[in-house]
């Protein structure tokens, strides 16, 4: 066996490197050009700066890995540029650090977002896109009325499985067509029983949560349509209640009378039959969810066509409806306890999706915050509102809406039925299908970081789960035509296609809805006493070297200095940065 060379251990010690010389390797292939103009348009600032981003040595490290990351050799000259204004900079020392590197691959995890969140870190404008869609007041936020929201429906048309052309065809228009579309894409995901996939190594189901927003009147009204899709499998699950419950209370009159017969043994009381629903009403208490998840096998559906509904029983409820919201996306078990009694309920393994629509600032009433999570688990469509008044007088021949969705709801049950009585299907994509998938998210992950910070990855890594299960539903759908419920689906390119059109959508659409939402920046918080009183002793007028000092003498290092001043001129933040080097407090 070869001998490896051990560049972590190497790096976490601060030793020297075995003296053997790095190997000539392939030329590295650079996937994103845009990324190598991104890297290099940032690098210029921080040389026009003349700003050291490497003083610390831990960020030094993760540049360079970064950089051979992305780069390969190509990322060694802008390795040196960004190093050169170190005290202690030499060419050889980098030199040696960065064939360390390329050879230590793997070793760090690091990618071009690292470089661009450390020299972000020490104030450096990493907004490499055009200033048209930036916001005129903070040009680190995109205005959001700049950015477009695509529509997809009539693209992915011809190639949709058979099912969901028959939903889009009742579209009068493209805005239309998407609302259906994503709207059966929603409530199908919740009833796919026996379907799954592994995603990162673990089981998951394609259980969806969908949320179209709008001003009022802007269309959001077809959305009620879908929910005819999956109404028949929810009224045969309550046809199955009420007769069990039926029967339960026969039981229950027999058991009282069985139990005032002191000659006759103690009887055994009637076990309550479960609550057998699949579309639980958005104004249902949390502990109510949980009791309906837990009697359904895990599995529901809440669909609500007003998102303050749901955002009203979030705010009233005892319990914590948010977390098991949150849970419940990544299959995550939740229950609750009543305290002063012995009732305990836990859903082991949630199967929840969700249908919703309401104006933005519904939104804003049910998510209050993008950092609490809710926010990333949902795939949003911004409806723009227009000035055409519609033909409410036109009548399609034949069947109303409601009559026509009512008989794809009679379609559906069939194929529901016989994936309940079918061997479990493990979903899966090929491998170019995988390769192009990695690809597109990593690239948009860092495309995103640089328009928005950090604050909206969590959006994108959740988007991507939300595409593999779009994929999921439409494979699901193949197979309902194929009727081969007997081997493993694998994605086809047409379904793969249509579910990557969808989310570089629902991607557009997410960020202007966070636009809307949370795009201006929260004022900072102090959150040490520290940063209190680093800010207290700076003068009203100050440069680098008088924040500096004022550092030095509270034992502030210069480079943790460097990051409050950061942090104090973000917007709404207590200090103004008046041009490069020179501040002022705010009064």
């Amino acid at each position: 066996m070869e001998d490896t060379f051990d560049i972590g251990y190497w790096l976490n010690q601060g030793e020297e490197p075995p003296k053997e010389p790095v190997q000539a390797s392939q030329p590295h292939k650079i996937s994103n050009p845009r990324r190598l103009a991104d890297i290099i348009t940032v690098k210029d600032r921080i040389v026009a700066q003349g700003k050291d981003i490497t003083f610390d040595r831990e960020d030094w490290l993760r540049i360079c890995f970064a950089l051979a990351f992305e780069l390969g050799e190509a990322g060694r000259k802008i390795f040196h540029e960004v190093s050169q204004f170190y005290p202690d900079y030499t060419r050889a020392e980098c030199d040696k650090q960065y064939d360390a590197c390329l050879k230590g691959h793997g070793s760090v995890k690091a990618t071009g977002s690292t470089f661009f969140e450390i020299a972000k870190k020490h104030g450096i404008d990493i907004n490499t896109r055009p200033a048209k869609l930036r916001n005129s007041v903070d040009p680190a936020v995109p205005q959001q009325d700049n950015l477009p929201a695509p529509s997809f429906s009539d693209d992915l048309f011809p190639i949709l499985p058979e099912f969901l052309q028959k939903v889009v065809c009742k579209a009068s228009n493209e805005k239309e067509g998407d609302i259906l579309l994503l709207g059966a894409i929603g409530v199908i995901s919740g009833a796919l029983p026996n379907f799954r996939g592994v995603y990162d190594d673990t089981t998951i189901f394609p259980n969806l949560c969908i949320y179209i927003t709008g001003q009022a009147s802007a269309g959001k009204g077809r959305l009620k349509h879908v929910r005819r899709i999956v109404k028949p499998i929810h009224d045969e699950l309550r046809k199955e209640y009420d007769t069990q419950k039926v029967k339960y209370e026969a039981d229950m009159v027999q058991y009282e009378k069985d139990k005032r017969n002191k000659n006759a043994p103690t009887p055994k009381k009637p076990d309550k039959p479960p609550q057998k629903m699949l579309i639980i009403p958005g104004n249902t208490s949390a502990t109510a969810v949980i009791q309906i998840l837990h009697d359904n096998g895990g599995t529901a559906i809440i669909f609500e066509t007003e998102g303050d509904v749901l955002a009203s029983s979030f705010n009233n409820d005892y319990g914590n409806y948010s977390e098991s919201f949150r849970c419940a996306f990544h299959h995550e078990p939740f229950g609750y306890h009543r305290r002063g009694g012995d009732e305990h309920v836990e859903v082991e393994e949630p199967k929840l999706s969700a249908v919703l629509s309401g104006t933005p600032e519904q939104i804003r009433t049910l998510i209050k915050s993008p950092e609490n999570g809710l926010f990333s688990r949902f795939g949003f469509y911004f409806l723009v509102s227009d000035l055409d008044f519609k033909n409410v007088f036109k009548r399609s021949e034949g069947a109303t809406l409601n009559q026509y969705f009512d008989s794809l709801g009679e379609e559906y049950l069939e194929f529901y039925h016989a994936l309940q009585t079918a061997s479990p299907l493990e979903f899966s994509l090929t491998e170019d299908q995988e390769n192009t998938f990695l690809d597109f998210f990593s690239e948009s992950q860092t495309d995103l970081f640089i328009d928005f910070g950090d604050g909206i990855l969590a959006t994108i890594r959740r988007l991507a789960v939300i595409c593999y299960r779009i994929c999921m539903v439409l494979t699901a759908l193949r197979v309902k035509e194929t009727g081969n419920f007997y081997e493993n689906p694998v994605c086809s390119d047409d379904d793969f296609e249509s579910a990557m059109t969808i989310s570089k959508a629902l991607i557009m659409h997410a960020t202007k809805v966070y636009c809307e939402l949370f795009g201006e920046h929260q004022q900072p918080r102090l959150s040490s006493s520290i940063e209190r009183k680093f800010l207290a002793e700076l003068p009203v007028d100050f440069g680098r070297p008088d924040y500096i000092e004022v550092a030095k003498s509270l034992g502030i290092n210069p480079r943790t200095a460097e990051g409050y001043i950061s942090k104090f001129c973000l917007k709404n933040g207590p200090i103004e940065r008046l041009s490069y080097g020179k501040y002022q407090k705010k009064s």
